[in-house]
């Protein structure tokens, strides 16, 4: 069963804490500002066990400086990502 998970970003060991509850059906729609680094940092986490994760971006201010991100989503295309999935998870 795939899984949404929800992620208000706090920092990347926040976010590694929370890799053991996901599995390669799942994915992460992370909310708040991230770094280029932290992005990277993401990249390599979620690519040994084949995570899909995505940022969603603020309609002002992106949380990512290069627009265009394949990572990158709007608030609409998130809510499409809860309609795909099965259920969701929010993480504290």
């Amino acid at each position: 069963m795939n899984t949404l998970h929800l992620c208000h970003w706090l920092n990347i060991s926040h976010f590694r804490k929370h890799l053991s509850l996901m599995s390669n059906l799942d994915s992460v729609v992370i909310f708040g500002k991230v770094t280029v680094d932290e992005q990277k940092q993401i990249t390599a986490a979620t690519q040994d066990i084949g995570i899909n994760w995505y940022l969603v971006k603020e309609h002002n201010d992106p949380n990512i400086p290069n627009a265009g991100d394949k990572h990158e989503i709007s608030h609409d295309q998130w809510l499409e990502l809860v309609i795909k999935h099965n259920n969701t998870y929010a993480w504290k």
